[in-house]
């Protein structure tokens, strides 16, 4: 800083335009800190300006608020560190700030989270809430979510009210009775419903609205959009007369003369051309005519050659890209239809009861969200001036991530100078246009933009100061000079991006060291590409992205075995470079598997930080076992994957050798006796999972795995970086486990579940990080986890993403609940397609999406230091290969390096060499005895018993590869699975009497027997029942069945005075030999005779295999006689399938006996095991009528 103020002046370090900021004594300060440009060091030295400079100023009284916490705990001791250097320097200046040094941890120095709980805190009872209130946790909202949909799902009027505050039960109880209520959870689901419901509850609270606004939302919005383009026609009509008419009729096809014989296009433009310059459209409708004629005729299909050229000259783009835009817009243009105003308007009520339901629970709970601290917070703010007066300043970091409810506390902490007050503060915002990539938290840039617009307006009136930092000191100047050319050209023009330029230090000494010896090439391009042409041997996109890593991790380790010189940033030197400078950068987690991939088959050291297959990796599925084992200590699944697991202690070869023991003691029908094995032979084995036991029953399950944590023997079996990795993963689970407990209560056998149901259905559960900077490997990471990072060589993978995901309902800021197509019981005579409010959401996400993935690229291109790898993998389109596609990124980065700067990958090397030692993987993992998702092992269900029964490969397609075949669905065939899932419903509660049939199966939609049995309906059968054809269809096929002698049978055994009762869709869970039989028997009755059972198809008899349909009886009669075995036993049973189809067919009845249930019992057991063993192989004598035999890998 310059001579001529207090000598402590000289100890501010930075350029001009850093130390112009700093000392700013405006109200209001905006800054823009590009990458690399000492934001940090900016914010650390204003605070310490503020306190040097005004002795009156308290710590306290300095507010700064930082984006995580990590950035709080840098930033504190950024400043007391300059604190302490100045105070060194000039110890009588600036005695003062000795007290404020001392009290530096008392500072408010937070996340704007943290800093709005304190405010909770400290408001006493200023808020309709109790301080002590704490943060919902996860499992709680997972949970609460869950019960709401069920709500939804049964049309609960009464659930639903009583979960409502008073204020809302009457409008909601007069919604949920609208006719229109049942036929929307029909067409979308109550699952969609709710989980719109759940994002308006975090979407639109952020952005400042309420479920009271909600549910008064109109289509005001739609309207002034739609309302923008009214002028849309008669500027297309403007454009083609002004400028592509003349621009068309000067081209050669039209002013060459001579007698060649018109092209088509000629043909088809001259009249068009000449009707519409003889008589000009100058009505709404003539408008209208001239842009159907123009995009329905005139240009399908484009006109080629010369007259192309000359319209896309004149139109100032390439023709056949005005025209899809212009016609998208034009489709925008449309009013909505009734149908889409009435669900729109019926979907915001709906989910503003949802959102109001959430509201109250919380109230209820005494639980906030993160969204309601920060609403609390500004009303303690907003009524309390008082507490305003605590800030002399504000100082708020990375202002760019900032959404709406959040900019209101700031404002509500901020006096401006216009508020009419004894009192004023500033306000320091530090923030980057170009680096706002948080829209999925509900980042809204247009607040910067607004701040900074406001300085731009009243900075000459005085209060307020807009300082760009542009000096970078992290990047070298040569790859800058890249880096500015290629965003500078994407930001240029109209952009809403003001783009400026990162500029090298301007001290010449420091920008020649630093440059000093920089090696070639700065920036280059590496592609995997297969080629347009080698049709035949197009390689799939796996491959090409393996192909990518592996020539990735090749080029990083022969940059290191060569010793590469890069910046070391710290020592102000070069130096060769190491495994931890280098970064490979993704868009999203889904490249980390074929990262890990190509990097383990070269033994590259790596590291991944915050994956998304948290539950997937071996340690944590292990210690789910362990913990399931602790609830059931006799299950003999649970037993055997804790043995073969590295926390039993227990060698591979004794751990076998029990299994074996076990097997071989095995008594028929009894349950694998592995614990009594355990007991006998390692009794100090069942102590210490007792000692386990007692402990998670007592202190709860965290503290099982803490007590495991405190004895890492185990960690022996993990090499290297995966023992890092395994510790946090552990770590983590006992911070999701104590969650649960915290919520749910310190339950062993609920918290066993939670865990299991989290590993099967949340597989993308985030890792924890295990990163630190003395770990030399490689980070792989997302370039949303690099922002704020800087390494010397950085990889950036780019792909190019295409739009938002779509789905049935969208939440939208601007047009409220939105769905995609108006369902057909509101569409009457309008045409279906999708809605104009969806098509307007879509335009405006897609817009906002593809501008924050250039500031994306942005992100990733700057945290290089030295040099950038720029990686892709892509299929050559012919776009691609005749160079009509529109500019990309990559494109652009390829047009600015020389030839030798770009490489393309179209084979792979034949061999693959290990550039770095690699540990072994755990020994554990080469262990025989595989116990995969433990809960599954532990269960068969008829149908995958008949399967494997029938073929294993049938099996393995449907249950290891997730397809399915119709006859393995409840109900079979003959008008679909729901049409058969419907027929059962309908028989497990009909009285078999046809008079009644009207009753269950209306002729018409109208009047309350149509509603009562539509509220009973699962949601999933709604559809089906409302369709008419399919309720007749069923009632004419048991009208026929209620003729027949069975069917009267079963009307007297329905009935009340039957001293025999039928039992109709019983499900069962019956034990047997370790493992559990699971299903549903549709129909059985006891008398003196037996038990007699039977299967209803309302598919025909020759439809699906009779072998399948008979084990899936067999395995019901065998699950019957388990059940009754210990209660006195049932013996005979008989079975038969009745084909519903094929009523006159007589009845193959199939009786069983001692001797027949113990062979079943057997077969059942085979079964099990055989599914366990991976062993499928396929029965060629079942192909013919397999569904999958053309492309079964067992034929």
């Amino acid at each position: 800083m310059s001579s001529g103020g207090p000598r402590w002046h000289s100890l501010i370090k930075g350029t001009e335009a850093q130390i112009e900021a700093l000392t700013s004594d405006k109200y209001l300060t905006v800054v823009s800190a590009g990458a690399g440009t000492g934001k940090t060091q900016t914010l650390a030295q204003r605070f310490a300006w503020l306190l040097a400079s005004d002795p009156e100023c308290a710590v306290g009284e300095v507010l700064v608020l930082t984006f995580t916490k990590k950035a709080a705990r840098e930033m504190q001791e950024r400043i007391k560190g300059t604190l302490e250097r100045w105070y060194a320097e000039c110890p009588e200046e600036l005695a003062h700030l000795k007290s404020r040094i001392e009290g530096i941890d008392d500072a408010y120095i937070s996340t704007i989270h943290s800093f709005a709980m304190k405010i909770i805190r400290e408001s006493g009872l200023a808020l309709d809430i109790d301080p002590t209130a704490s943060i919902m946790p996860a499992p709680k909202a997972d949970i609460w979510w869950r019960e709401f949909a069920s709500m939804l799902s049964s049309a609960s009027e009464e659930r639903i009210l009583a979960a409502l505050p008073a204020e809302w039960r009457a409008r909601a109880s007069e919604l949920m009775r609208e006719p229109e209520f049942i036929e929307m959870l029909n067409a979308f689901g109550p699952e969609a419903v709710a989980e719109a419901a759940k994002s308006c509850s975090e979407k639109l609270y952020c952005a400042g609205q309420s479920p009271e606004s909600l549910w008064e939302h109109d289509d005001t919005e739609l309207t002034a959009s739609i309302e923008s383009l009214k002028e849309l026609k008669k500027d297309i009509y403007e454009l083609w007369s002004r400028d592509v008419f003349p621009a068309i009729l000067s081209s050669p096809e039209f002013s060459g003369g001579g007698n060649r014989k018109p092209t088509k296009a000629k043909e088809k433009l001259s009249p068009f051309i000449d009707r519409w310059l003889a008589a000009p459209a100058a009505s709404d409708e003539a408008l209208s005519q001239f842009c159907g004629e123009l995009f329905e005729s005139v240009l399908v299909p484009l006109p080629g050659g010369k007259i192309k050229d000359a319209i896309s000259e004149a139109l100032g783009k390439g023709l056949k890209e005005w025209r899809d835009e212009t016609k998208a817009l034009l489709a925008l243009a449309v009013p909505p239809s009734e149908g889409e105003k009435r669900i729109n308007a019926l979907l915001c009520r709906v989910c503003a009861v949802g959102w109001a339901c959430w509201d109250e629970f919380r109230r209820r709970e005494n639980l906030l969200s993160l969204s309601d601290l920060i609403f609390y917070a500004s009303e303690v703010l907003n009524s309390s001036a008082d507490y305003k007066r605590k800030f002399k300043h504000i100082m708020v970091d990375e202002f760019q991530d900032t959404d709406p409810l959040q900019d209101g506390l700031i404002e509500a902490l901020w006096v401006t100078p216009e508020a009419e007050s004894d009192f004023h503060n500033t306000l320091f915002l530090v923030g980057d246009q170009k680096q706002s990539i948080y829209r999925f938290r509900h980042a809204d840039l247009t607040l910067f933009r607004g701040y900074i617009e406001r300085c731009r307006r009243h900075g000459a009136e005085g209060y307020c100061k807009y300082v760009s930092l542009d000096q970078n000191f992290r990047t070298a100047s040569g790859l800058l000079e890249k880096f500015n050319g290629l965003f500078g050209e994407l930001w240029g023009g109209g952009s809403e991006i003001f783009y400026e330029p990162l500029l090298p230090p301007q001290d010449e000494d420091i920008r020649e060291r630093r440059n000093a010896s920089v090696e070639r090439p700065l920036l280059e391009l590496l592609c995997a590409v297969s080629p347009y042409g080698d049709r035949d041997e197009k390689i799939l996109m796996p491959e090409l992205r393996l192909r990518l890593y592996s020539e990735l991790g090749r080029r990083m380790a022969r940059m290191r075995e060569e010793g590469r010189l890069i910046w070391d940033k710290g020592r102000g030197e070069f130096r060769p470079v190491r495994w931890r400078d280098f970064a490979v950068l993704v868009p999203a987690r889904t490249e980390y598997s074929m990262i890990e991939r190509a990097f383990e088959r070269l033994g590259l050291p790596y590291l991944l930080s915050t994956n998304k297959n948290y539950f997937a990796r071996s340690e944590i599925g292990d210690l789910v076992n362990l913990i399931s084992l602790l609830a059931e200590p006799e299950n003999p699944l649970f037993l055997g994957g804790w043995l073969a697991s590295p926390f039993s202690g227990v060698s591979i070869e004794e751990a076998e050798r029990m299994l074996a023991a076990a097997l071989e003691s095995r008594e028929s029908r009894k349950a694998l006796p592995l614990a009594e094995v355990v007991r006998r032979e390692h009794p100090e084995l069942c102590a210490r999972l007792e000692h386990l036991r007692r402990t998670a029953l007592l202190s709860g399950v965290s503290a099982v795995i803490l007590e495991i944590l405190r004895e890492p023997s185990f960690l022996e079996n993990y090499g290297g970086l995966r023992r890092r990795r395994v510790n946090a993963n552990i770590i983590y689970l006992a911070q999701l486990a104590e969650e649960y407990e915290r919520s749910q209560g310190k339950s062993l056998k609920g918290c066993a579940e939670y865990l299991l149901s989290a590993a099967s259905s949340e597989g993308a559960k985030e890792e924890p990080d295990a990163a630190d900077e003395d770990t030399d490997a490689i980070q792989v990471m997302t370039i949303h986890a690099s922002k704020g990072l800087e390494f010397p060589v950085v990889a950036l993978i780019y792909a190019d993403k295409r739009g938002p995901r779509s789905s049935a309902l969208q939440v939208s800021k601007r047009y409220g609940v939105i769905a995609k197509e108006t369902p057909d019981f509101l569409l009457h005579d309008e045409p279906g397609g999708k809605n104009i409010s969806a098509m307007w959401e879509m335009k405006e996400e897609s817009e906002a999406e593809s501008a924050e993935r250039d500031r994306l690229w942005y992100v990733g291109f700057t945290r290089a230091q030295d040099r950038l790898i720029l990686c892709a993998a892509y299929q050559e389109s012919k776009a691609d290969a005749e160079g009509g596609k529109s500019p990309t990124l990559l494109s652009r980065t390829a047009g600015v390096l020389p030839p030798e700067d770009i490489s393309h990958i179209t084979e792979e090397p034949e061999e693959l060499p290990k550039y770095a030692p690699y540990e072994a993987k755990a020994q554990t993992e080469g262990m025989a005895l595989k116990i995969v998702s433990p809960a599954k092992l532990g269960r068969i269900s008829a149908s995958a018993y008949a399967l494997i029964s029938w073929c294993p490969a049938a099996y393995r397609t449907v249950y290891r590869q997730g397809r399915t075949v119709s006859w393995t669905v409840k109900g079979g065939e003959g008008g679909g699975s729901d049409f058969g899932s419907l027929t059962h419903w309908l028989l497990a509660r009909w009285d078999f009497r046809a008079e009644s049939l009207v009753r269950w199966l209306p002729f018409s939609r109208e009047g309350q027997g149509y509603e009562a049995v539509m509220r009973r309906l699962p949601v999933e059968l709604r559809d089906e029942f409302a369709s008419g054809a399919k309720r007749r269809e069923i009632r004419e096929l048991l009208q026929r069945y209620a003729q027949s002698e069975e069917c009267s049978l079963f009307a007297e055994l329905a009935s009340a005075e039957s001293p025999v009762k039928l039992f109709r869709e019983m499900p069962f869970r019956v034990p047997d030999r370790g493992t559990v039989l699971v299903g549903a028997t549709d129909l059985f009755w006891r008398d003196d005779s037996g038990l007699h059972l039977r299967d209803w198809k309302s598919s025909s008899e020759e439809y699906a295999p009779s072998y399948y349909y008979e084990r899936q009886l067999e395995f019901y009669a065998y699950a019957l006689h388990r059940f009754f075995e210990p209660r006195g036993g049932v013996i005979p049973i008989d079975s038969a399938v009745i084909y519903l189809r094929s009523q006159d067919n007589e009845r193959k009845i199939r009786l069983y006996g001692a001797e027949d249930f113990k062979a079943v019992g057997g077969l059942i057991e085979a079964a099990a095991i055989e599914a366990l063993s991976g062993n499928f192989v396929g029965k060629k004598e079942r192909c013919a009528a397999c569904p999958w035999r053309t492309d079964c890998e067992a034929r």
